[in-house]
């Protein structure tokens, strides 16, 4: 998440201090909540969630990339 932010950073991503503060703490607080939740169940459950989250991942990520090309497009019509 760190080096997500200073990617954003060195492309000059515009976002409020609030937005990539968040983004750091929620990634973070994902990231210890997960590691010893996923240490506390067993295996197949663990791998069951995982693929989950991974799905939801995959969707409003491209949901945000395909919002984000599209914005982009109707700014450049104007």
């Amino acid at each position: 998440m760190i080096a997500w932010e200073f990617y954003e950073i060195s492309v000059s991503v515009k976002e409020v201090i609030y937005n990539r503060t968040m983004d750091v703490v929620l990634g973070v607080f994902g990231y210890i909540t997960m590691f010893y939740l996923l240490n506390i169940l067993t295996r197949s459950v663990s791998i069951y969630i995982y693929i989950i989250l991974l799905i939801i991942y995959i969707v409003i990520t491209t949901t945000g990339y395909l919002s984000h090309k599209i914005s982009g497009k109707n700014k450049l019509r104007k």
